[in-house]
């Protein structure tokens, strides 16, 4: 609700040309008195009362208008990868709410990669 969570990009390189391919999005939780928070400090959090769906959905949405706003003025748009978490494997609305978000914003196809987080290995129970 208060906009704390904000999308950071690190730059993909190839290591033969040197150049820029792609960005992967990263996510920071920047708290209003303790700062930057890093994910390992609060996705299990987030996972264990499922609220990491909501945080995901609002952060796939705020990558798509930044992308939105790079076609608009005519930037280079290159893949971004984007990781879940593996509450969404039990989410059966997972794929359509982020096709509706895609559709929302006339990303194209090829834009946007999903990412697997480390956690979906890993029984929690």
């Amino acid at each position: 609700k208060k906009h704390d969570f904000k999308i950071f990009f690190q730059p993909k390189i190839d290591i033969n040309t040197k150049q820029i391919y792609g960005a992967e999005t990263l996510v920071r939780w920047m708290h209003p008195t303790l700062g930057m928070i890093y994910p390992e400090q609060f996705i299990s959090l987030f996972e264990q009362d499922n609220k990491i769906i909501k945080l995901d959905n609002y952060i796939f949405e705020n990558l798509c208008q930044i992308i939105a706003r790079w076609k608009e003025n005519n930037i280079k748009v290159m893949p971004v990868s984007f990781n879940i978490s593996r509450v969404h494997l039990n989410d059966e609305n997972f794929v359509n709410d982020l096709v509706d978000i895609k559709n929302r914003y006339n990303i194209d196809d090829g834009i946007l990669e999903i990412e697997l987080t480390e956690s979906i290995f890993i029984d929690f129970d």
